[in-house]
């Protein structure tokens, strides 16, 4: 066995560990064990250094493994492996945290880290609508941000995940989805970065350990359908500014100067990419007061086309079909309620 020179001390050193991994120049001791018992790649190399023609490198009186990773994406996994198992299954991650356990885990067969960074990922986007909590699918949250946009501590993106993914991750989330066939993260990630303006969805965006993210040219073309797609459905959640009251309506009058004084304040709201925020912007929006039987009715519209626009996103990433496909069979006008 051949002596390496000593590269830098990384920060998980087990005095008592019996393998050293090398990462860009940085060692981190550890124990064998944990890691063959875990990966039966690792398992499988560790057994390979029992060999007698085994020329395997050694520092420190053990084994060294030489690995392609990053130093801070090491850490973080052998951090969970060894270290705070607790914070990196419990705790509140980074999206930067959440990647290296994701990678590392599908790369090394690490099968409880690769969940655990799926499950934070699917917190942030699920596959149903009911469970899609952020800042431009929840009215109070977004109203909130909206207020508090000039604060240096501002609300959590996604309040009801334990992670600190921003909007703006949503160019890194979905070119790990499709790395990692993450299909079912597709439609709120795509929903999200659909948020973003023209500009950003084709650009590069660079995360906090300054890795660079860019959609593939498919994806970046398919994300600008998406916005389009979204403005449309925007428009058509909007359409009962234009009908008359609903039937059995207490006060027409009113109702319609309610309609009216809205579609003049909000006009141009309706060419935004948001149309899955809750009926609560109904409360938010509305300028003048509709009688509760045109509120109900407005309400429960607005509920509907969600629903609609939430299929139309599943049917275009999960099953194959278009936007328009299902817009368009779907598509009802307010009159049918009205």
């Amino acid at each position: 066995m051949s002596a390496l020179p000593a590269p830098f001390r990384g920060d998980v050193w087990l005095e008592d560990g019996d393998v050293i991994l090398v990462a860009q120049n940085v060692a981190f001791k550890v124990f064998q064990e944990t890691l063959a018992e875990h990966s039966k790649l690792f398992s499988d190399l560790f057994s390979s250094f029992q060999s007698p023609t085994s020329q395997v490198p050694v520092l420190d009186g053990c084994p060294v493994v030489e690995l392609s990773d990053t130093v801070p994406d090491l850490t973080n996994v052998l951090q969970a492996l060894y270290i705070d198992p607790a914070r990196y299954f419990t705790g509140t991650l980074s999206f930067c945290e959440i990647s290296a356990m994701l990678r590392l885990g599908h790369k090394y067969g690490l099968v409880h880290i690769e969940n655990e960074a799926v499950r934070r990922l699917r917190q942030c986007f699920p596959d149903n609508l009911e469970e899609f909590v952020c800042s431009s699918t929840i009215s109070a949250i977004c109203y909130r941000e909206a207020e508090d946009s000039e604060s240096n501590n501002p609300p959590p993106e996604f309040p009801n995940s334990s992670t600190t993914l921003c909007a703006k991750d949503s160019t890194a989330v979905i070119n790990l989805a499709r790395a990692y066939k993450l299909d079912f993260l597709l439609p709120a990630a795509f929903y999200v970065h659909a948020q973003q303006d023209s500009t950003f969805i084709i650009d590069s965006h660079v995360d906090g350990r300054s890795e660079t993210w860019k959609l593939s040219e498919e994806d970046a073309k398919t994300a600008l359908e998406v916005r389009e797609d979204l403005k449309f459905a925007s428009r058509r959640i909007f359409q009962w500014l234009y009908e008359p009251p609903q039937e059995g309506c207490l006060d027409p009058e009113s109702c319609i100067a309610a309609r009216h004084h809205t579609l003049s304040q909000m006009w141009h709201m309706l060419d935004q990419c948001d149309a899955l925020l809750d009926g609560n912007r109904i409360y938010q929006e509305s300028q003048g007061v509709l009688c509760h039987v045109c509120m109900g009715a407005v309400l429960e519209w607005h509920e509907e086309q969600r629903a609609v626009t939430w299929r139309a996103l599943q049917m275009k990433f999960l099953q194959g079909h278009t936007n328009e496909e299902l817009l368009l069979s779907s598509y009802m006008t307010p009159s049918s309620k009205y």
